[in-house]
């Protein structure tokens, strides 16, 4: 009754595949194997583009007639050359392994006798005696790696760090060669994780396994191959790269660093590159080094993509879903009734979905969001735009003006941002990036200031340089005021910060969920890193509900331990938010590696302290300022009348610093905090 009834199925919906599927699933569990085939080569010959129905027509003929079988699989492999799973399946059906990179496999036990061990490495808990990868490309860019990594362990660190052992795909072979040439495999395993026996210092652990990627026919990038440890753990006596590329085959290799050996040979259909480097020493951790890419030797195979074709990436997922349903364009009507004029209505947009999308989490369109009040808000305005007819294009933002990326390797990775251009006609267009809710219309984020953006197109896409600045102001300002009073009670600070960076308006979206105690903790912790032992008195966040403006703290707190009594006189400190730039940045006297310097501040401080009638100055600290691979600095303070008033402006950028550019950068920032921790000399009247 049951094939009956999907026979009848079939009838009624002829175009149905999942009918037909059905079908023959049940034919071929019921023993009607030659029925069940039949209808897996009606639907292959239906649909000649897919592999799937000629593999599935193999997994029923498997058990009846195996040459049909290989056919039928050969078929799919004709139609979908990069099942590579399935190329190794037929080849073991045929009786021929497919074992490509046994010509160029090393025995590890030959080199174990002589290897290099505490004495040469005192530092590592393992040196690598071979890192290989045998790397066979087909025709259509997929290909298939065998790696072999073998590693002598050094010590405890050691036999911590190899306790398990991690396949990244097929296990070929896993063991444990002990110090007197035993061979142990794995007692237990999860999944391609396994954990090995008999480890000690002077044991090898070693592991094999094989591995495939598809690769898309126009553009392939296989990723860095590193003739060195990336991880900066372990020296590596043995790394080569074999790369199999069949003949005619286009594709580059992209180097760097590398000073090792290429030989070239032709085996068969394949041209064989083997790439090879012996005694890569360790590298050294440093703070803030380059990344291993720039300093390691390493190789890529790419086969290049146009700019162009990014905006095929880029577009398909940036309009995907945006058309406006009926729901969508009527809430535009509704939103944008008496609004004029292009910036005013997609401002109006904007202010609409920041005001009534409040959750993170939904599970549809733009549509769903709308009506859920929850999900994607960058979709949502994007399909509102499109509803109201006013003019964008969708793009990707480049971050910290493309300084970390290699733009020889065209890929879809370079741009990590969504953002729209909205075209106003009458002046510059206007960039709105997703984010937080509470940021301002037309707001660029700081780490996207002056950098490159791919703003898509329907036909092509193009790339342009954002603006350096805008209209909202950036960094954080702090104003402050330290009353002395008269030496009865303590001295009290008034004191507001406005953050008007990135993580500034994010967190007034954080601050909605936090309770009184939760917000006085956040504040009494802030006054703390100024001030020793405050007592927070009052406090607020004022415009926290506030939608496109920064977030903004004001406190009141009395300082019992701000006056410091040194005999007949007295110490107070500047009242600022130390720099501690020396903590942060110098480590050591000399660096081995360039060092990187990523973060951005940007503070600008106002501090006034009112001494009151009792007190009086006997010195003032000098001042500071300083301009440096950092950016500027500047530090003032200034006596008015009974008050002193302290100025502070930190314009501190990304930088890069030599070795040698690094001891002179050591006493610039000795200097800053040096400045900062100056007190100011009081006497009692």
């Amino acid at each position: 009754r049951a094939l009956s009834l999907l026979r009848r199925l079939c009838d009624l919906y002829p175009g149905s595949t999942g009918c037909r599927r059905g079908l023959a699933e049940m034919l071929a569990r019921t023993g009607r194997g030659e029925e069940a085939a039949a209808v897996y080569r009606a639907l292959a010959d239906r649909w000649p583009l897919s592999a799937s129905w000629p593999r599935k027509l193999g997994d029923v003929l498997r058990r009846e007639d195996l040459r049909r079988a290989v056919e039928a699989y050969r078929e799919s492999l004709d139609r979908d050359p990069g099942q590579l799973s399935l190329h190794r399946y037929v080849a073991r059906l045929e009786g021929e392994p497919d074992d490509f990179a046994k010509p160029w496999e090393i025995e590890v036990r030959d080199l174990i006798p002589g290897s290099p061990g505490r004495r040469e490495y005192p530092k590592a808990p393992a040196v690598c005696l071979l890192d290989l990868m045998v790397t066979r490309f087909r025709p259509d860019g997929s290909s298939e790696d065998v790696v072999h990594q073998a590693y002598k362990i050094l010590d405890e660190k050691g036999v911590e760090a190899f306790g398990r052992m991690n396949a990244a795909g097929e296990t070929l072979e896993v063991r444990t060669i002990t110090k007197d040439g035993r061979i142990f495999e794995p007692i237990a395993a999860t999944g391609s994780s396994y954990n090995m026996p008999a480890l000690e210092p002077g044991a090898v652990v070693e592991i094999r396994y094989r591995t495939g990627t598809r690769r898309s026919p126009r553009a392939f990038d296989t990723g860095a191959f590193y003739f060195a440890d990336p991880d900066f753990d372990n020296a590596v006596l043995l790394s080569r790269w074999v790369i199999l590329l069949p003949k005619g085959f286009s594709a580059a290799f992209l180097t760097r660093n590398f000073h090792g050996k290429h030989e070239v040979t032709s085996e068969g259909d394949h041209v064989v590159h083997v790439f090879t480097v012996e005694r890569s020493p360790r590298t050294e951790r440093e703070p803030f080094m380059p990344p291993a890419d720039e300093i390691l030797p390493w190789i890529t195979v790419l086969r290049n993509r146009p700019f162009a074709d990014l905006n095929a990436v880029y577009a398909e997922r940036l309009w995907r879903g945006l058309a406006p349903t009926p729901r969508i364009r009527e809430e535009a009507r509704k939103v944008l009734a008496g609004v004029e004029g292009v910036t005013a209505r997609a401002r109006a947009l904007y202010e609409h979905v920041s005001e009534i999308v409040t959750g993170g989490t939904s599970f549809g369109g733009p549509t769903a969001t709308l009506i859920e009040k929850a999900g994607d808000r960058f979709d949502l305005f994007a399909s509102l735009l499109l509803a109201a007819g006013i003019p964008f294009e969708p793009a990707m933002a480049c971050p910290n003006r493309g300084l970390d990326v290699d733009f020889e390797i065209v890929s879809p990775s370079f741009f990590t941002r969504r953002c729209l251009r909205i075209d106003p006609g009458d002046g510059p267009p206007i960039w709105v990036f997703e984010g937080s809710r509470h940021d301002p219309f037309g707001r660029i984020p700081d780490a996207f200031r002056d950098s490159p953006v791919f703003v898509t197109g329907l036909a092509a896409g193009r790339i342009e340089t954002l603006p350096a600045g805008d209209a909202h102001p950036r960094g954080v300002v702090t104003t402050g005021r330290i009353l002395l009073g008269d030496g009865t009670s303590p001295p009290v600070v008034e004191i507001r910060s406005e953050d008007r960076t990135d993580a500034g308006y994010a967190v007034k979206e954080s601050l909605r969920g936090y309770d009184a105690d939760d917000r006085r903790q956040r504040i009494s912790s802030w006054i703390a890193r100024r001030f020793t032992g405050p007592v927070l008195r009052s406090f607020d966040f004022p415009g926290v509900e506030v939608r496109g403006t920064p977030s903004v703290m004001t406190a009141r707190a009395e300082l019992p331990h701000y006056v410091r009594p040194e005999g007949d006189h007295a110490k107070i400190g500047l009242g600022l938010l130390r720099l501690n730039l020396e903590s942060r940045y110098v480590g050591k006297p000399t660096r081995i590696h360039p060092m990187i310097l990523r973060d951005r501040t940007d503070l600008t401080d106002r501090m006034e302290i009112d001494l009151g009638d009792r007190r009086r100055i006997l010195s003032l600290p000098e001042g500071h300022t300083a301009l440096g691979p950092l950016g500027s600095y500047s530090l003032s303070i200034e006596r008015k009348g009974n008050r002193i008033l302290i100025r502070r402006a930190v314009r501190f950028h990304r930088a890069r610093l030599t070795p040698d550019e690094y001891r002179d950068f050591i006493p610039w920032v000795k200097a800053i905090d040096e400045a900062e921790s100056r007190k100011i000399l009081l006497a009692v009247r």
